[in-house]
């Protein structure tokens, strides 16, 4: 069995890398996301950060995934609600007052795990047609684990994080 009790042959569709070469569809979506407004504020704080949707998108587009239900998970497979979260640093920060829709998510049973993965884009550029990003996936993990995992932070616009170094050790106790 691989991670999360699932064999490691099934695991392979989330885990396996991606080229994706960015298309007039995805930035026309991203484009969308970034003119979403919720709760009277825009749903992202920038143009570039839409772009971290590219994964997702691609993923259910390309049928690996079901679309998600709802905006707790970004897409549904064998049966768990999964959380993209690109990690390109030391650590996965949890921005202000996410932490409390995770676990309230998590409660509703609208989120099970997170998806966490590395990706070649450039975070302060809009990704363009033609654009090729290589995205990597690192771990799966059980949503629950992960917020019990979340140290506090002292940043203005981070309410925690947990260092990658931490996400290694927990998918390695997935796999014993």
């Amino acid at each position: 069995m691989g991670q999360c009790g699932i064999a490691s042959n099934q695991m392979s569709v989330l885990l396996k890398p991606h080229i994706i070469e960015v298309t007039p569809a995805f930035v026309e979506y991203a484009d969308k996301m970034w003119a979403t407004i919720r709760n009277g504020k825009r749903a992202f704080t920038s143009r570039p950060k839409c772009d971290a949707l590219l994964y997702e998108w691609f993923m259910v587009c390309n049928k690996y995934v079901s679309p998600p239900k709802n905006l707790s998970h970004d897409f549904i497979w064998n049966g768990m609600k999964i959380d993209c979260k690109e990690v390109n640093g030391k650590h996965f920060t949890i921005q202000k007052n996410k932490r409390q829709f995770y676990i309230d998510s998590v409660n509703k049973k609208e989120l099970s795990h997170f998806l966490f993965y590395e990706s070649t884009r450039d975070f302060d550029t809009i990704l363009r047609v033609g654009d090729v990003v290589t995205v990597t996936p690192l771990y799966v993990l059980p949503a629950k684990t992960v917020i019990k995992s979340i140290n506090s932070s002292e940043f203005e616009n981070a309410e925690g994080f947990v260092p990658k170094s931490i996400l290694e050790m927990l998918a390695e106790n997935e796999h014993e």
